[in-house]
């Protein structure tokens, strides 16, 4: 939970025989992180400056929740947890100082072999609204131990397609020592960078880099899992720590970011092929084009990007108060690449289009006529 302090706000003088108290909205000056009188009488409730959830922005109310809170540590079990959260409930754990409670828990579905990790958010506004956010994470961390190991239930195409992707690393290790050799006949690095080609084999390096980097990482943390799923291993002394939380966030974060760059670098790679279809005369036609026009093309691009800015902060201003996407400047402008990709919500737009309608028709009812 992350609670704000009591003298964070002012009661206006006014207001002062009529108000009891004033709490502010959440921001790390006014986070409470000293006392909380709920703490001393649960033992394991304590603040901490980390949890697994870490810091975020919250998609609706564009709060930046830092990565401490009150934490407490919920017992492994429904009705041990259930007792737990009842617990807090009737001791008050939320109450006026209350501004977000986040529950992170972890949960394997071994009839896919998936790990999941689920993160909720419920945000409590000053002026009492509650947001709810939920996300939810899931990734298979064991699959390419276990079909390199050859566990059952994994078949050769598997074991494959894992040993196939560990000895494209091993090119990208000689491509790299190649592209070394290649910037050495450069007078120097930003001199190699002066090519376009040399910029997309410097991005699809440093791409494969940090794709082996988030591997290494994902599966040494994957692999550090203490968990047994099979008949009888839940129930001996010996098995896994059934009663410890395993902060799974980042490792699912680490390999969904190393499938991304993996999916970049491939993009990367495919952009390159127009170096090789310069080779043909037919097929050089195209390349040959827009290298010649690449300098008027930056004209059209400062048109474009005007028209973007402009109806990005048309779009907020319009719809920015009922619409998530363009809850601000920036997710608008974001919102707007996506409508050029063809990405959008007509229905929510014909909802928000409506209202405006009704609005305008509304006060246009209580203009003044012009007498003729």
């Amino acid at each position: 939970q992350l609670r704000v302090k009591d003298y964070a706000c002012t009661v206006s003088s006014y207001f002062s025989g009529r108000v009891g108290g004033c709490y502010a909205p959440y921001r790390s000056a006014t986070e409470e992180t000293e006392s909380w009188a709920l703490a001393d009488d649960i033992e394991d409730l304590e603040w901490r400056d980390y949890s697994d959830g870490g810091a975020r922005a919250s998609p609706n109310t564009k709060t930046w929740y830092g990565a401490g809170g009150w934490i407490l540590d919920l017992e492994t079990g429904a009705d041990e947890s259930v007792a737990a959260v009842q617990r807090l409930r009737n001791k008050g754990y939320v109450d006026r100082q209350t501004r977000a409670v986040f529950v992170d828990f972890a949960m394997y579905n071994p009839n896919v072999d998936m790990f999941t990790s689920v993160h909720l958010t419920f945000e409590f506004l000053p002026g009492g609204t509650v947001v709810r956010t939920g996300e939810t994470d899931s990734q298979a961390l064991l699959h390419d131990l276990r079909a390199l190991a050859g566990n059952d239930g994994y078949t050769w195409r598997s074991q494959a397609q894992v040993v196939i992707e560990l000895l494209s690393y091993v090119v990208i290790i000689g491509y790299l020592i190649r592209a070394a050799d290649e910037v050495v006949d450069y007078s120097s690095f930003m001199t190699f960078l002066t090519s376009g080609w040399n910029v997309l084999d410097a991005l699809n390096i440093l791409c494969f880099l940090a794709v082996m980097g988030l591997r290494v990482a994902w599966m040494l943390r994957a692999a550090s899992l203490s968990y047994a799923a099979g008949e009888g291993d839940l129930d001996d002394a010996a098995g896994a720590e059934t009663d410890k939380y395993f902060p799974m966030r980042y490792t699912t974060q680490m390999y969904r970011y190393g499938r991304s760059f993996f999916a970049f670098a491939v993009l990367v790679n495919f952009m390159k092929a127009f170096k090789f279809i310069s080779v043909s005369p037919r097929l050089a036609v195209f390349t040959s084009t827009l290298r010649h026009a690449s300098g008027d093309f930056m004209y059209l691009m400062i048109v474009l990007f005007v028209f973007w800015g402009g109806y990005g902060i048309a779009f907020h201003m319009v719809f920015g108060s009922h619409l998530i996407a363009y809850r601000d400047t920036y997710d608008s402008l974001f919102s707007m690449v996506m409508i050029m990709m063809g990405d959008f919500d007509v229905d929510e737009w014909s909802r928000s289009t409506a209202r405006a309608r009704t609005l305008r028709s509304r006060s246009s009812s209580f203009s003044p006529t012009p007498s003729s």
